[in-house]
């Protein structure tokens, strides 16, 4: 007998970068230095790729109107990633705002 089942595909890692202001890029939160970061992080805990970066300048964290978030969201919800990784939880959210992220991926595992 054989299995007519298809493939399955094969789902990212995505990592999540923003900064809102210049102050921040200046002090070493910069996109570049938040995409090392999260590549070395993924590569020391041998989380397998591939990576796709979501990348946001001058957004701020306290909407979740953000282009970049709302894509990841989107690849989220068809199921294209499967783990987000972040330098800092304030990247993504912001004053202390992360429980809808968490409630977001319990609900779409």
């Amino acid at each position: 007998m054989t299995s007519t089942a298809y493939p399955r595909r094969k789902r990212i890692t995505a990592g999540y970068t923003r900064v809102s202001t210049p102050r921040q890029a200046e002090e070493g939160f910069s996109l570049d230095a938040q995409e090392r970061q999260i590549r070395a992080y993924c590569e020391a805990h041998r989380i397998p790729g591939p990576i796709r970066i979501y990348r946001e300048e001058g957004q701020s964290g306290s909407t979740k109107k953000r282009p970049e978030l709302q894509r990841l969201i989107k690849d989220c919800q068809a199921r294209v990633v499967e783990r987000v990784v972040v330098v800092d939880l304030s990247r993504l959210t912001r004053d202390g705002d992360s429980f809808w992220f968490f409630q977001f991926a319990e609900e779409n595992d």
